[in-house]
């Protein structure tokens, strides 16, 4: 039967980290791997998300204006189902692109 006491990892399959910057109990202590100065060395280092080492970041290649658009972006018409209604009441059966431009209701797709 399996006991709970007798259950342990595998051989070598937990590595204690290596204790940095203890002082003189560790056997690297003076710049803990840090380096000698610098934002790095800090305790309080960080580099915010969007840092992006010396690219430009991807906020700032991005433009400015908010009416910036795709050149590819899909352009949507909105037709009223109320106009729909008429339509089939009229005796247009079969409703596409071609009939909602004789209509006027939508632009010609291939301008």
């Amino acid at each position: 039967m399996l006991n709970h006491s007798l259950i342990a990892p595998n051989a070598n399959s937990r590595k204690t980290s290596k204790r940095l910057g203890r002082w003189n109990g560790s056997w690297k202590w003076s710049f803990s791997w840090k380096g000698c100065k610098g934002q790095n060395a800090r305790a309080w280092a960080k580099y915010y998300p969007s840092f992006e080492w010396g690219q430009t970041p991807l906020f700032r290649r991005m433009p400015k204006k908010r009416w910036f658009t795709a050149l590819n972006a899909t352009e949507f018409s909105v037709i009223n189902v109320s106009v729909l209604e008429n339509l089939a009441a009229s005796g247009i059966i079969e409703i596409n692109n071609s009939v909602l431009v004789e209509q006027g209701l939508i632009k010609n797709v291939s301008e």
